[in-house]
């Protein structure tokens, strides 16, 4: 039953999720969790350490599934969703979790009306432990209201909002990941400039988060950059990816930006440094004269 909805969700159908990566692999045990059949599908296949998780190692090897969901790359999603059109046994709803641009969202919503799949635009934010307890953020850019079959999905991943057609839901995470950026770059910064001083950095943190310069970014990269941490969740290449996406969203908007280039120039200097495979935080080594540690594992 939809919690607080007083509807009965029906879950009686297979899902697929592809791309079994921090994100995916999150999503997929989530909606196994909610009670949903659920396959991955990963060219890794079955040598993925997963228990109680079917997993294939390409898109035809399953059938029948009536919702696939894709955690991919844009580069590759495009092509997965060309296999999953030329499917005998069709998905009826295609839900695609991955950063790309409107224009992208647009052709292959295309390619799926063709066939005739309802396509629905659903970025996500929150990280990998918010994909595996279903509180994602989800930015959903659809034709029209989603149907009780994608709404019992997406419901299932986290908060959704239907933000306007196809598209929308793209543009809508470039923005958050232009307000993400921004916050990992100004905490690495401000904890570069604290260890310099004469300050606790620790008690610092307890007192930042007491006032107005609280946030999720702060209480969860601030420890981690304490302890050495700098483990990948979202990486500096990847978000610098983005704000190189944001910045040409602008541009054919004819929006002005000031602080997206400064971001982007922080993060391509990490890129530089050789920070790019590391987490967004990692750009505070910036300021350790280049030094690039081993990542501190499971933390």
């Amino acid at each position: 039953m939809a919690e607080g909805t007083g509807l009965t969700v029906d879950r009686s159908f297979d899902v697929a999720v592809v791309g079994l990566g921090n994100m995916g692999l999150g999503i997929a045990l989530n909606l196994r969790d909610s009670g949903y059949r659920v396959v991955g599908v990963d060219p890794r296949g079955a040598d993925l350490p997963v228990e109680d998780l079917e997993v294939m190692d390409h898109v035809g090897a399953w059938l029948d599934a009536e919702v696939v969901v894709l955690s991919l790359h844009p580069d590759v999603t495009g092509e997965v969703v060309r296999a999953v059109t030329e499917l005998d046994g069709r998905p009826s709803v295609v839900v695609d979790c991955g950063t790309g641009t409107a224009e992208l969202s647009n052709s292959l919503a295309q390619a799926c009306t063709g066939a005739g799949i309802t396509y629905v635009e659903a970025p996500v934010s929150g990280g990998p432990a918010a994909a595996r307890n279903g509180t994602l953020a989800i930015f959903v850019g659809s034709e029209e209201a989603l149907s009780e079959v994608s709404k019992g999905v997406v419901d299932a991943m986290g908060a959704a909002e239907r933000l306007g057609p196809v598209g929308a839901g793209q543009e809508a995470k470039l923005i958050n990941n232009l307000l993400v950026g921004a916050a990992f770059a100004a905490v690495a910064e401000a904890f570069a400039l604290a260890r310099a001083t004469q300050i606790d950095t620790n008690a610092l943190l307890t007192t930042l988060t007491r006032g107005a310069a609280d946030s999720w970014v702060l209480r969860d990269a601030w420890p981690r950059m304490l302890a050495g941490d700098i483990a990948p969740r979202g990486t500096v290449e990847l978000h610098r990816r983005d704000l190189g996406l944001v910045g040409d969203l602008a541009a054919n908007l004819g929006v002005e930006l000031r602080l997206n280039p400064a971001v982007a120039e922080m993060f391509g200097s990490g890129l530089a440094a050789g920070l790019g495979p590391y987490a967004q935080h990692a750009l505070y080594l910036l300021w350790d004269e280049g030094a690039v540690p081993s990542p501190v594992v499971g933390k």
